[in-house]
């Protein structure tokens, strides 16, 4: 409630003192002499004075983000000093003093360098974001969990991004490797049916031919044929026929094992086939994942050294055994007890695996 209460207080302090200063210069007269400022606020002002340090060699996006939060680290820590040195005793603080301080540091707020813009970095991380979306997109119609790995992801973008963003979009994916394709359109089925409000009219008697043709037609031929000459031409029992898309009813369905999303220029295709070591990784981050949760519960410090106890499940038990090392290292645990359970224990469902765990702080 006092914290609440100083918050409150303080932001009606800055807005009476802003309302004072604004009469002050309507009324020049009536303006009150500056009161001197402390020792305090003296050395505040010559801190906030002082040049920023030199930034750190960081890779390209690290470094631009570390000068935009040392410039705004200016502004916050000087009202975080003005706060935190009156907390005890919010009536301490001197309005018009805070006002000083609130106008001087946001007259050294940072402005707008043209030259600090970085258009290609920004264009790259655009399109980091829309495979990204679309990424997410083919897991959960996929229905796959984001701590299941995935082994391979197939990119059709407007160009090629480097390694340093690729990894982004894999860690960001959890998928082990980004390939990026000139055409996805193999991992696409296509089946096509006669638009019989448009082609019954112009091939009548044909149509029973022309649906027979199109039901065995290779689909991902026929739609480059489409794409490419804007018709679709089929013989039809020594009769010349050409379909526009406006023709055809075409229904697309993925190869199994593969996801499909596209949007604009980008496509993305997801390897959904998972090969035991993934399937064993996944369950590996789930155990992570649950232990970490026990912790939390149980009220564990995030130092504390835990014995982690695992029973009622031999698929599980083994998965923990050959990734020991991983796990403890993950959830700080000094043993893992199996067959058995002390201390804090919940029962699990792990990818559809009950298991019981528990954890004990040492």
């Amino acid at each position: 409630m006092k914290r609440w209460f100083s918050l409150i207080l303080i932001g009606m302090m800055i807005l009476s003192g802003c309302t004072q200063q604004a009469e002050q210069k309507e009324n020049p007269s009536s303006a009150a002499e500056p009161k001197e400022e402390s020792v305090q606020e003296e050395e505040l002002i010559i801190g906030l004075s002082k040049p920023m340090p030199d930034r750190v060699e960081l890779p390209e996006v690290e470094e631009e983000l570390k000068e935009i939060n040392d410039q705004h680290s200016v502004v916050l820590n000087g009202i975080y000093d003005i706060y935190n040195r009156n907390w005890d005793d919010p009536m301490k603080i001197d309005p018009n003093k805070f006002v000083v301080y609130y106008q001087y540091l946001r007259s050294r707020f940072p402005e707008v360098k043209e030259e600090g813009i970085n258009k290609d970095l920004e264009e790259n991380m655009e399109e980091v974001l829309d495979v990204v979306v679309l990424g997410r997109a083919c897991r959960n119609t996929a229905n796959i969990k984001n701590r299941q790995p995935i082994g391979t992801m197939y990119v059709k973008a407007p160009k090629v991004m480097d390694k340093y963003f690729t990894d982004i979009i894999a860690d960001e994916l959890n998928v082990k490797e980004v390939k990026f394709a000139d055409d996805v359109e193999s991992f696409i089925s296509y089946s096509f049916k006669p638009q019989l409000r448009t082609v019954g009219p112009k091939y009548g008697k044909l149509l029973g031919g022309i649906r027979a043709a199109l039901a065995e037609i290779n689909g991902s031929k026929a739609m480059n044929d489409l794409k490419a000459n804007g018709v679709l031409v089929l013989d039809i029992d020594g009769n010349k026929v050409e379909l526009t898309e406006e023709d055809l009813l075409i229904e697309t369905a993925q190869t199994e094992g593969y996801v499909t999303e596209s949007e604009g220029e980008t496509a993305v295709v997801l390897d959904t086939n998972l090969t035991p070591e993934l399937i064993e990784e996944g369950f590996v981050r789930e155990i992570i994942s649950k232990v970490q949760t026990m912790r939390k519960e149980a009220g564990f410090e995030v130092m504390d050294k835990i014995r982690v106890s695992v029973k009622d499940n031999d698929k599980i038990i083994e998965t923990m055994k050959a990734n020991e090392a991983e796990i403890k290292s993950e959830v700080l645990a000094e043993d893992v007890v199996y067959g058995e359970t002390d201390g804090y224990v919940k029962e699990w469902n792990i990818n559809k695996e009950h298991v019981t765990l528990g954890v004990t702080k040492l």
